[in-house]
């Protein structure tokens, strides 16, 4: 799967392109190093994601819950670390 979409830290909703679960998103920054967003299907919120980047800048987490098409409820957490560059 491949998911596009361009917006702004505004709240307004930006189209989804590629998602088999969304058709738009909206966020906003909370603070300098985490950003809210909604994902929503025909205009309703099913799922609310959280990105955060460390302090140090080296990790990046994701908390993400919703219900898929298929009405499925999920809970994630991703953690991305920034490999080391020597």
């Amino acid at each position: 799967m491949q998911v596009s979409y361009t917006y702004q830290y505004d709240g307004r909703d930006y189209p989804m392109k590629g998602s088999a679960s969304y058709d738009t998103l909206n966020a906003v920054r909370i603070d300098e190093r985490t950003v809210r967003s909604e994902e929503k299907r025909d205009g309703k919120i099913i799922g609310v994601a959280v990105r955060a980047v460390s302090p140090d800048g080296n990790r990046l987490t994701i908390t993400d819950e919703g219900t898929n098409r298929k009405g499925q409820k999920f809970s994630q957490v991703l953690v991305f670390d920034r490999a080391a560059t020597n």
